[in-house]
């Protein structure tokens, strides 16, 4: 079961909302003061009505002692003094897997085609009103059973929420809550009742564990963080370990969490609600407030991964001021809200407007931009794609992918930070050669680009391969003669243990003729000319065995393109 669609009418600064779309990663995008926040909100308070409703409970509070909705505070309050018979609406949209409907048939005694809208109106008493939003028949009787839907919903689906300020305490609470969860495991644990040196052995275990996973997921964010240890008072009483936690953080000094700053709070706080797991058989939605703040740009990308990932496996929702955020691989999953409304986005240049982006020229209506090390590349490139790709040519031609050289392969790791503080999708395509695989190692650790993302002149046989490499040096070798007076027939070229630009480099040096970086430059831009002529007239430029890199990052882009 997942969280299709959702919406909500006069609650906060929110006075009514289009029915939003929702994704495994859902991305709230917008100004200060805009409606973030209040959005999300919406969305947890409405996920904790339906909870309170499966308990045949009144909107009395939750485990937090707060209630989910007080017409006071959460009502708009410019329309608490009028007349109107306003309510607070929130809907709610579902998605049942094929097992689900069968087991909502068995228990509800309705068949549904898939989708369980739900609708919760709150009144001024702070009364709720629980009702499946459909026709037909079956409608009186699914009113009457609201309270068994929303026990179904109740069961299959849980939300946690992570506000914007994440402090120590918080953190504790969530080790309270994991350390009860792991800890009543043992209660009919036979063992357990017999031995007290085994309850200890055993506890001391679950606390080991779950500081070795914390300090793992701390670690990817700060990796100065040698170790996080959780610790407990020692004692024989089997449920004392789970009230009493302390965390201590290592990052060079061993240190409670209270002396540390508001960086390593936050980042730890969201470490712990990544491993937070719904119960057996339930789908978990996490709301996060502002993920990005007191992190470091570097940690903010590493964030960002993390958050893709767990959306595999949880639902996640943001609020975010951050580019890099951004959800660039489903546009609509990022919702712009603007002057207390929201809507999906449309096109990226909605998303860099909201967030006060100014991409450079070429960007402007870029979605993917294609990085390469130098412009000899792009020239190839350009014509290799307008004859072998239609659907990358398309995305050319449009505006919509862009060819970037970055002038060197060391700049790469730079550049495709500066393209994704653009809101651009990034994919980089490299020389396999020492300086080429140093900057896709650097890049990859910074966060900037993904595994996915690259493509490299990987040939089999030859250690060290550039572009050039894969082109068939008869296709420029007469042209190559002319302007320069080298035959690259010679031995000197045929060391395959060599790049292109040394073997060519030996060719010149043999021949008594000057080389160096700038000739360099010049000989390269030269057979990308010749080669890229050649592609235009349909001659096959490829070298037979070693083409098969650059077949690759074709199939590589017009895989992500047809997202």
């Amino acid at each position: 079961m997942r969280l299709v669609s959702f919406s909500v009418d006069n609650y906060r600064s929110i006075t009514k909302t289009e029915n939003i779309p929702t994704s495994d990663f859902t991305v709230l995008i917008g100004q200060n003061n805009e409606g973030k926040s209040n959005l999300l909100s919406a969305l947890v308070t409405a996920m904790k009505i339906i909870g309170l409703h499966a308990q045949g409970e009144s909107d009395e509070g939750d485990i937090s002692n707060e209630r989910p909705y007080l017409w006071t505070r959460d009502f708009p309050l410019h329309l608490q003094k009028s007349k109107s018979k306003k309510l607070t609406e929130f809907r709610v949209e579902f998605l049942l897997i094929e097992s689900e409907i069968e087991e909502f048939k068995s228990e509800i005694g309705v068949s549904l085609n898939g989708y369980l809208p739900i609708s919760v109106t709150v009144d001024k008493d702070n009364e709720a009103t629980f009702r499946v939003v459909k026709s037909g028949k079956n409608m009186a009787s699914l009113e009457k059973k609201s309270a068994k839907i929303a026990d179904f919903i109740g069961r299959r689906l849980a939300i946690n929420y992570i506000p914007t300020i994440r402090t120590e305490e918080q953190s504790s609470q969530i080790i309270q809550r994991m350390l009860s969860r792991e800890m009543a495991k043992l209660d009919d644990d036979k063992d357990y009742k017999k031995c007290i040196e085994l309850i200890n052995k055993k506890q001391a275990e679950i606390l080991k564990n779950l500081s070795k996973n914390l300090t793992s997921s701390v670690n990817a964010f700060l990796p100065q963080v040698k170790s996080i240890e959780i610790t407990s008072k020692p004692g024989a009483q089997s449920r004392a370990i789970r009230n009493v936690p302390t965390i201590f953080v290592d990052d060079g000094t061993r240190t409670n969490i209270r002396r540390k700053g508001d960086g390593i709070k936050s980042v730890i706080a969201l470490s712990l609600f990544q491993q937070i797991d719904a119960r057996d058989g339930m789908f978990t939605i996490l709301a996060i407030e502002e993920p990005e703040s007191h992190l470091h740009p570097g940690a903010i990308h590493s964030l960002r991964d993390i958050l893709q990932n767990m959306s595999s496996e949880k639902q996640i929702f943001v609020t975010t001021h951050c580019p890099s955020l951004v959800n660039r691989d489903d546009i609509e999953s990022n919702i712009i809200v603007r002057a207390n409304r929201a809507q999906a986005a449309k096109k990226l240049s909605e998303i860099r407007e909201v967030l006060g982006v100014v991409p450079a020229d070429n960007l402007v209506n870029a979605s993917l931009a294609l990085l390469v090390e130098g412009a000899d590349d792009k020239i190839i490139l350009d014509a290799y794609f307008k004859k072998n790709s239609p659907v990358i040519q398309t995305a050319i031609r449009n505006g919509s992918l862009i060819i970037d050289p970055a002038g060197g392969a060391s700049k790469i790791p730079y550049k495709a930070s500066l393209v994704t503080s653009e809101i651009c999708s990034v994919h980089v395509f490299l020389d396999g050669d020492a300086e080429g695989i140093l900057a896709r190692d650097k890049a990859l650790e910074q966060g900037t680009v993904k595994i996915a993302q690259t493509n490299m002149v990987s040939i089999k046989g030859m250690p060290h391969a550039e572009f050039e490499d894969m082109l068939d040096v008869g296709s420029y070798i007469n042209e190559f003669i002319d302007e320069y007076g080298i035959d690259l027939r010679r031995t000197e070229f045929k060391d395959t243990k060599k790049k292109w630009s040394d073997r060519v480099r030996s060719c010149f040096e043999a021949a008594t003729k000057p080389w160096s970086d700038r000739i360099e430059s010049k000989v390269k831009i030269f057979v990308a000319e010749i080669v890229a002529e050649k592609i235009e007239n349909g001659i096959q430029v490829l070298h037979v065995h070693r083409g098969k890199p650059l077949i690759e990052l074709v199939t590589a882009l017009e895989n992500r393109l047809k997202k």
